[in-house]
């Protein structure tokens, strides 16, 4: 063997033994959760916490000051209207002093404009529902002969089935008020001799309903306007959901609304309302936030064996806008980077920092304008150990 050829071997072997040394000190790839970019539906969802609570719910109140005897109803039960369901026995003098007498009879006059509202309410509400009525016959009509999309046709639906309810709780508060006339008549015109004979002045249920709350189970003086108990309907639920002002602009009446996190399966309902005026509260980490309260119905088919009831915490998604076939990665692989937002593509073993343009933001997974292919496997979770071309290998 000629002595260069014996050098080329030496060589050869130490150049293979600092490849094997180098091999064995490169460090191993980082594992990372990869997920691929795909098509498919998207949800732009706005989501709260909120509350459920009675719809139409009714405070029955001590039109006088008085001594009130024990109330024997419980939460839960069921009263008819004009059941009495509490008694008050007059006070010593307080009732029949001129002063409390002029008090009765201004409560009088103002229950009977009360009352006046009302009736006039209802017709309002008989005029809105009927022309909810001629507009679903004409969305009916258009639909069947292919002029308009079916989306107006469940509109037109929603609104016809909105007023009816607006109709019933227009007549509830008018026959609300025609009792409190009917009360406040009895204690403007109530006899001394009610007093001397120690008699009973009853309060009656305006309305059929179930009882929700007791507030004054034990006897003893009440003051005039002191709520004693509260009734309504628990089959008529509605959702209130605490929404960012920045969100809530995008919330149209009408929206689905999907609501988890109470205990069952999802349940389905509908934005009904989302109130005129927001309020300002704290949020748990101490920032001040501006909120609105948007407003959902619950069908009684969605309540049906559900046992939500009054006052239950849920978790609500309205559902803004469905797209089908958009371009999408999860959200927890976008990451802010210089003036836009970023993400790593793993190519070659390799990750990638990608600039991306974002569009619209679903729950999970946001729509991607430009800067990704469909397929490419993307980062989920990129942390401070992750950085341009670190070599990564799927956990």
């Amino acid at each position: 063997m000629t002595r260069s050829r014996k050098r080329a071997l030496v060589l050869l072997a130490v150049l293979g033994t600092g490849a094997l040394v180098a091999l064995a000190a490169r460090p191993d790839p980082l594992r990372v959760e990869l997920h691929p970019v795909r098509r498919g539906p998207l949800e732009v969802t706005v989501e709260s916490d909120g509350r459920t609570r009675v719809r139409d719910r009714m405070q029955l109140l001590a039109p006088v000051s008085g001594y009130l005897e024990r109330v024997t109803l419980r939460a839960g039960d069921t009263v008819r209207a004009g059941q009495v369901v509490a008694r008050l026995r007059p006070l010593a003098a307080p009732l029949l002093d001129p002063r409390t007498r002029a008090e009765a009879r201004a409560r009088l006059s103002a229950s009977e404009a009360a009352r006046r509202e009302a009736l006039a309410g209802v017709e309002r509400a008989a005029i809105a529902r009927q022309r909810a009525g001629r507009d679903l016959e004409r969305a009916r009509a258009l639909v069947k002969a292919g002029a308009t999309a079916r989306q107006q046709l469940e509109q037109a639906e929603f609104a016809e089935d909105l007023r009816v309810k607006e109709v019933r709780a227009a007549e509830l508060a008018a026959e609300t008020a025609r009792h409190n006339v009917e009360l406040a008549r009895m204690t403007a015109a109530l006899p001394e001799s009610l007093r001397a004979a120690g008699g009973h002045l009853p309060v009656q249920a305006p309305a059929a309903g179930t009882v929700l709350r007791v507030l004054r189970e034990h006897e003893g003086p009440v003051q005039a306007g002191s709520t004693l108990l509260e009734l309504g309907d628990p089959a008529e639920l509605e959702l209130v959901l605490e929404v960012l002002t920045t969100e809530a602009v995008h919330v149209r009446v009408g929206n689905p609304v999907r609501v988890e996190g109470w205990g069952g399966e999802p349940l389905w309902g509908t934005v009904r309302l989302v109130e005129p005026s927001a309020f300002t509260k704290v949020s748990p980490l101490g920032v001040e936030e501006q909120r609105v309260n948007v407003i959902a119905q619950l069908g009684r088919e969605a309540l049906h064996g559900s046992r939500l009831a009054d006052g239950y915490q849920v978790r609500a998604t309205v559902i803004v806008e469905a797209a089908k076939g958009i371009l999408q990665v999860p959200s927890a692989s976008l990451f802010r980077h210089q003036t836009g937002w970023a993400t790593f593509v793993v190519e070659k073993g390799r990750a990638v920092r990608r600039q991306v343009t974002p569009g619209r933001r679903g729950g999970r997974h946001t729509e991607v304008l430009a800067g990704l292919s469909e397929g490419e496997p993307v980062v989920l979770y990129p942390d401070d150990t992750l950085g341009e071309g670190v070599r990564v290998a799927a956990r």
